[in-house]
């Protein structure tokens, strides 16, 4: 028990008190390194050269595309296949990954029938890569035949905060896949046939398609992150808090 409790303190009265006042902010989280197969950020970029991969990967990407300096340093894509960014071994593995991508994008204007956002993986095989695009302007994850799609028309010039994945399974899957925009669990539709995902080719391409000539972004992307798991919806979430404002 307590008997007798006394608080000491300055009172603001007394000459030799210096006003100070204790302010308390809160500030992001920074985002867990853990599981990161490789990420790639504008705001660390040289402006020349390849770009470095922030894990200790070491999986560098080739730079084909243009660099924002400005306020949002960012990659910015010219609406053809020949400008993006690229490397040759994703990290992922082959067959049925488990894996969370993570980016910002803005897209600027409507350049092709799919504008693609990221492609890992060969392309052409039902089940057998990992595809971002925009059809009809619904931003899709698509493992080629098999999409899930947001349901919400993608604005141009507004950025968006995208995190996509699949949980290990069959793809499309309401359960297996999962899209998260601005940090909150996206509504989705699925479209094409179910089955085991089968990763296969280890090429990842941001910007456009690097099966095609045909399927390209034109707009921007500030940073992307490729984990090999799938995340929890607070580890979404301070993914988007951390670099929101």
């Amino acid at each position: 028990s307590i008997r007798v409790l006394d608080f000491f303190g300055i009172p603001e009265y007394d000459p030799d008190a210096d006003g100070t006042d204790v302010i308390v902010r809160s500030v992001p989280n920074v985002p867990n390194m853990d599981w990161l197969e490789l990420y790639y950020d504008a705001r660390n970029y040289s402006g020349s050269g390849a770009i470095q991969d922030e894990t200790t990967n070491n999986r560098d990407a080739d730079m084909n595309a243009t660099f924002d300096n400005g306020e949002i340093k960012a990659f910015n894509f010219s609406g053809a296949y020949t400008s993006n960014v690229t490397t040759s071994d994703h990290g992922l593995g082959t067959g049925d990954v488990s894996y969370t991508m993570s980016f910002w994008f803005k897209r600027t204007a409507v350049a092709s029938t799919y504008d693609y956002l990221v492609l890992m993986g060969n392309g052409g095989t039902n089940h057998q890569a990992i595809v971002m695009n925009i059809k009809s302007n619904l931003l899709r994850l698509d493992h080629w035949s098999g999409a899930t799609s947001f349901t919400e028309p993608i604005v141009l010039n507004k950025w968006y905060h995208v995190v996509a994945g699949h949980r290990g399974g069959v793809t499309p899957s309401y359960t297996d896949d999962f899209i998260y925009i601005d940090g909150l669990r996206a509504n989705v539709t699925v479209s094409g046939t179910a089955a085991a995902l089968n990763l296969t080719g280890s090429k990842l391409t941001l910007g456009s398609s690097h099966y095609t000539t045909s399927e390209f972004f034109q707009g921007s992307i500030a940073n992307f992150r490729l984990f090999n798991r799938a995340l929890t919806a607070d580890e979404v979430w301070q993914l988007y808090a951390y670099q929101k404002e």
